[in-house]
């Protein structure tokens, strides 16, 4: 009786996970379609990056039935990868290169508060209207947010926006 529970219990498990590691597969390149259609890195892709998160349980906060998940990416001109995945419950935040691999570090601003903040509250109008008056900097970085929102009718919001920085409120 016992046996039969024990299996039962690993059957389980493993079926969870195994549904779990094929719904963020798929929701991974859902992102990719929606968000990044016309990124074509030369080395690595945001797709494969958040697949090795996965991997590696470092986005084991993640309810698979139901979260809402925010997403900001970006890439620069060396090569490099920054990236920060959240929820209401943890945050992911990476630095990516190929000779290093990642580096993890939340205490880090990758990206501003106030960028954080209205991906979180997916103010997409004060967005734009930041990138118009404070996106002014050279190079120039593209960051991509995204929104998802897993449940019954999941959902998929991106934005692809100038990084945009004011010395006096975003000073670092």
């Amino acid at each position: 009786m016992k046996q039969h529970i024990l299996l039962a219990f690993i059957f389980m498990t493993f079926n969870f996970y195994s549904c779990l590691s094929q719904n963020f597969t798929t929701l991974s390149k859902q992102i990719e379609k929606t968000c990044h259609p016309n990124f074509k890195p030369k080395g690595i892709s945001f797709r494969e990056l958040r697949l090795q998160l996965y991997d590696s349980g470092k986005l084991n906060f993640i309810n698979p039935k139901q979260d809402t998940l925010f997403f900001l990416e970006s890439h620069d001109i060396q090569g490099g990868y920054n990236g920060r995945i959240w929820n209401k419950k943890d945050i992911v935040q990476y630095d990516y290169n190929s000779r290093k691999g990642f580096t993890f570090d939340n205490k880090v601003k990758m990206f501003t508060d106030y960028t954080i903040k209205l991906i979180q509250t997916w103010d997409t109008l004060a967005i734009r209207e930041e990138e118009k008056l404070y996106g002014n900097i050279n190079p120039e970085i593209f960051i991509s947010g995204s929104r998802i929102i897993i449940g019954d009718k999941g959902v998929i919001d991106c934005i692809i926006f100038k990084q945009f920085f004011n010395p006096k409120r975003d000073g670092w």
